[in-house]
């Protein structure tokens, strides 16, 4: 895969992807891997699995999805370690769904494990705190290193973007 990043106008990266010749990389293959299923992060291997096997998304809605999410991550600042005051990627991919609507119009919904897996494909920090809803579920909802400021930049700028529209 051939990817080449450009900055933009107001601090935003444009990203360009194009698939070398062959097969295409199997998405639960890749993630899996990573203890990510579209529902979130997981403890387990065999909790992973499940999870996967139960997944009614097509490849094509789930890729849209870390799409969505990578535009959204792309324009925060990683930080060193994880900044739990951000709260958890289920809050901030509700953020990032409202930015990219005020942004770009249409579906900006995406799932919480698309979220992590964007998270993961740009190598950002996840963790899940030892007490965090352990026994209740399978699949967690992780803190990211991503900085308040950035979060907060964003927020502003769908409020302004909002505010414009009408």
């Amino acid at each position: 895969m051939n990817v080449q990043m450009s900055g933009t106008c107001g601090g935003a990266v444009r990203t360009q992807v194009s698939a070398l010749p062959g097969r295409v990389p199997d998405l639960r293959q890749e993630l899996e891997k990573a203890l990510i299923s579209p529902y979130g992060l997981h403890l387990t291997a065999e909790s992973c699995a499940k999870s996967w096997d139960d997944c009614p998304w097509s490849d094509a809605e789930l890729r849209r999805q870390i799409g969505v999410a990578t535009v959204w991550l792309s324009r925060c600042e990683p930080t060193r370690g994880i900044n739990m005051s951000v709260g958890t990627t289920y809050g901030l991919k509700h953020l990032a769904a409202d930015w990219w609507r005020a942004a770009r119009g249409g579906n900006g919904y995406s799932l919480n494990g698309m979220f992590c897996a964007a998270a993961h494909r740009l190598g950002l920090k996840m963790t899940v705190p030892p007490s965090y809803g352990q026994g209740r579920r399978d699949f967690f909802n992780p803190y990211l290193n991503i900085s308040s400021r950035s979060v907060e930049r964003l927020r502003r700028e769908t409020a302004t973007m909002e505010m414009m529209k009408h």
